[in-house]
């Protein structure tokens, strides 16, 4: 009996062991980066419609980029769709308060790739929404909400 329990528990960790590597797979046309998978959308949006795309299409958890090497990966994602380093939004925004930044699941950033200046208020005009890729360091860049821009989910 010891070798039969040892048996069906070995059979159960190596099942479960299996399922779990399998549900780390990215869906078809997502690409996957560490733990997380990765999908540009083609369709230009304004921020506010890239958002409710992401939550009513599960794109969760959406564009949230916590260090520099997945900020790298996303650029290239987008390059790669585009042939160019064309601006996509990310999920970041200005919370009420001016300057208090936060990703779209409420959490504060925790890494930030800000252009020069940047966030700022260009002519006074508040500008909440968050896109990456601009100018020629290919920082984030304070935008408002309502242009249409690509996104990654």
């Amino acid at each position: 009996t010891e070798f039969v329990f040892s048996l069906s528990l070995s059979l159960s960790l190596s099942l479960s062991l299996e399922v779990k590597t399998q549900s780390r797979l990215c869906p078809s046309s997502w690409t996957r980066y560490g733990s997380r998978c990765f999908m540009f959308v083609s369709t230009q949006r304004t921020w506010l419609e890239a958002e409710v795309h992401r939550y009513f299409k599960t794109c969760l958890p959406l564009g949230k980029i916590p260090f520099s090497a997945e900020n790298h990966f996303v650029q290239e994602l987008v390059r790669r769709h585009t042939n160019d380093l064309t601006y996509p939004w990310i999920v970041g925004f200005d919370h009420v308060q001016n300057r208090v930044w936060l990703w779209s699941d409420g959490s504060r950033l925790d890494y930030a790739s800000w252009h020069t200046g940047e966030p700022n208020n260009y002519n006074g005009k508040r500008e909440p929404c968050m896109m990456m890729n601009s100018g020629g360091t290919k920082r984030w860049k304070y935008k408002i909400c309502r242009n249409k821009y690509y996104f990654v989910c």
